[in-house]
């Protein structure tokens, strides 16, 4: 039976010769008032794998492409001084450049649950809202997971994570510090 114990976590692989590494990214802050334009609730932001000082070196330098999966994506708000409460915020991945859906590659995986005006986000209760400690999950569609765990397993590869809901308040004012981090597991053969 192999044994190998990574980042704290044991996978027992009776034959089957491969060990996870889990891995959180670098959480993406998003600290800005969210372009509202065309009525739109919209922001595009780039992730590259190979800047972040936390990717796995054993995924990195593993000399088979390892097997993805993602687990979760969670969100939370730090500040939230929106006068609106957020719609339903969709979340989409594409390719480096993405910077709407329609683009070329880019697929919805998800949403985010709208958010409440002036409110942090608080999914786990007995926490300080608004921090990592309380934050949501998204709802992701299983499609949805293995569309980004396909983008994860191409890691040298700079993707970007959209996030898009329509916006119907009158006067729409305020800022949102939004966080997300996308949580994965990259199993890697033994060889």
């Amino acid at each position: 039976m192999n044994q190998r114990r990574v980042a704290g976590l044991f996978l027992l692989a009776a034959g089957c010769g491969k060990y996870a590494v889990p891995y959180d990214f670098v959480p993406q802050v998003l600290q800005q008032d969210f372009a509202i334009q065309m009525g739109d609730l919209r922001r595009a932001f780039p992730i590259d794998l190979t800047k972040d000082p936390k990717f796995p070196a054993q995924v990195a330098y593993a000399r088979i492409a390892p097997i993805v999966q993602v687990k979760e994506v969670h969100y939370w708000t730090p500040q939230n001084s929106l006068t609106f409460a957020t719609p339903l915020i969709d979340l989409y991945v594409g390719p480096k450049g993405t910077e709407k859906k329609t683009d070329p590659g880019v697929r919805k995986i998800g949403a985010l649950d709208p958010i409440a005006a002036h409110e942090r986000t608080a999914c786990v209760t007995g926490n300080p809202p608004g921090t990592v400690y309380s934050a949501c999950r998204a709802n992701l569609t299983e499609e949805g997971k293995a569309l980004l765990g396909g983008f994860a397993q191409n890691f040298k590869t700079p993707f970007v994570l959209l996030l898009l809901g329509p916006v119907t308040a009158p006067a729409p004012a305020g800022k949102i510090d939004l966080v997300i981090q996308p949580t994965i597991e990259f199993e890697i053969p033994l060889t």
